[in-house]
């Protein structure tokens, strides 16, 4: 079997290519006086490997049902935020006969996670909302909460609880590769490394920022950005050569 050689997740690894070519089309100049490995001829190869690996990734309908999941998860919590805004509501109305003050009972948190896209946070953090309301039923009720409203906020923390165990099943899925597609990305993974020592021998200690650009674990990172925000716009395009945009909920 082969051994995998790439130090990340294996959707990373065109999206650190592409970033790698961008910056690589920008310094060749450099490069080319630095080796004549570095050419138009090696852009090229470069790049139509990002693509072979792109496609192993996007063949597989594991890529779809992670979409259709994510839009799932995003309507729940859009209704989620609406039933947060009821509670702030009644909460309000009940304020007097509370056993504890309305920024106890953790709603500005919650919808900080919504924003971070941070499920099992959400999931958290409204089993303890839950809690605390279901503790000062009987005033809420009687400012106009309804006795069902717990229980519908209950469900919907199972229903993206179930969602987010499937999503996070279905991306291990996804980075189980098989032998074929892993020597694909080993030789991608190949050409970065090509890339990152020659950027390295160039530019350590003499330009720092254009170092930057070369460096695996900063494109990491970048890399990851990239994912988590096509999984969060799931319309947008998936070319990993481009800068992430800012992630909306």
């Amino acid at each position: 079997m082969t051994k995998k050689v790439f130090v990340c997740k294996a959707e990373e690894v065109p999206a650190i290519a592409g970033f790698m070519m961008n910056s690589l089309r920008i310094d060749m100049t450099d490069f080319s006086a630095y080796s004549p490995t570095f050419s138009d001829t090696f852009l090229t190869s470069l790049e139509n490997q990002r693509n072979v690996c792109g496609e192993l990734l996007k063949t597989t309908s594991i890529v779809g049902q992670l979409k259709l999941i994510t839009q799932q998860l995003r309507k729940k919590t859009a209704t989620l935020r609406s039933m947060l805004n009821l509670t702030e509501g009644y909460l309000a109305l009940a304020d007097p006969k509370l056993d504890m003050q309305i920024k106890d009972f953790g709603l500005k948190g919650i919808r900080k996670k919504i924003s971070q896209g941070n499920v099992e946070g959400i999931i958290l953090d409204t089993t303890t909302l839950i809690s605390s309301l279901k503790r000062n039923q009987v005033s809420l009720e009687h400012v106009g909460m309804k006795s069902s409203f717990t229980d519908d906020l209950l469900n919907l923390q199972a229903e993206m609880t179930y969602l987010n165990e499937t999503q996070n099943g279905k991306m291990s899925e996804r980075s189980r590769l098989s032998d074929a597609n892993i020597k694909e990305f080993n030789k991608l993974w190949g050409m970065i490394e090509l890339i990152t020592k020659s950027a390295r021998a160039m530019y350590r200690g003499v330009d720092d920022v254009k170092l930057k650009d070369y460096t695996i674990s900063n494109l990491i990172k970048k890399a990851k950005n990239t994912n988590n925000n096509d999984q969060n716009n799931p319309s947008d395009s998936s070319d990993p050569s481009k800068p992430p945009a800012t992630p909306t909920v």
